[in-house]
């Protein structure tokens, strides 16, 4: 028992980095385009590591996706620094656009673990939670950016309310990642869900 137990930790632990190597891969090779800001829409960047949180539940994907954002952030400081913020505003930034922006994305398995802790998910409400856990992570996800704009990036909005062009703004590249998302996400959900479930 102790050694299938084990083995299902290692899979679950190479699950995690597979899918995070996945996303960073994504995330750099298939941009379609960069906002003057931070931001950018490509493919289905945010989804491998959104699975985590899915598949192996909260804990799983909040610790990896904890993970993602620091090397996210570590690929785009360059970028940030060059914006002319003051020292302040450049670690507020980092906190609020990248640590706990990209560590939400985790939240992907929380529906799912609440609802299956009271009784068996039947198919149709597996895939539902699927889709509705990738909404949840995402709109998190865009409400810490959102927040970000308001407060921190207030100077830079070009039209006012300062609200309304920080909704518009990270709406613009939060919105087409979380459709492209949604449909790669039904795509593989079938043949991806009997594979993991052979894994664990």
């Amino acid at each position: 028992m102790e050694k299938i137990k084990n083995k299902s930790k290692i899979f679950k632990i190479a699950f995690c980095g597979i899918m995070i190597a996945l996303s960073l891969t994504l995330s750099v090779t298939t941009r379609f385009w960069q906002m003057p800001l931070g931001g950018d829409v490509n493919l289905c960047a945010m989804l491998p590591v959104m699975l985590i949180g899915y598949y192996l539940g909260t804990k799983y994907g909040l610790i990896a996706c904890f993970a993602y954002s620091l090397l996210e952030m570590l690929l785009s400081i360059g970028s940030v620094l060059s914006w002319g913020l003051t020292p302040t505003v450049v670690v507020a930034t980092v906190f609020i656009d990248y640590i706990f922006a990209y560590t939400s994305l985790g939240l992907s398995g929380l529906l799912r673990d609440i609802l299956s802790k009271k009784k068996p998910l039947s198919k149709g409400m597996d895939f539902t939670t699927f889709v509705l856990g990738m909404v949840i992570a995402t709109f998190t996800r865009f409400v810490l950016h959102f927040i970000s704009g308001v407060v921190l990036f207030d100077t830079w909005a070009t039209f006012e309310p300062v609200w309304l062009y920080s909704i518009a703004y990270n709406g613009g590249y939060m919105l087409p990642n979380l459709i492209l998302c949604i449909v790669g996400g039904c795509i593989i959900y079938a043949p991806l869900t009997k594979a993991v479930k052979k894994m664990f």
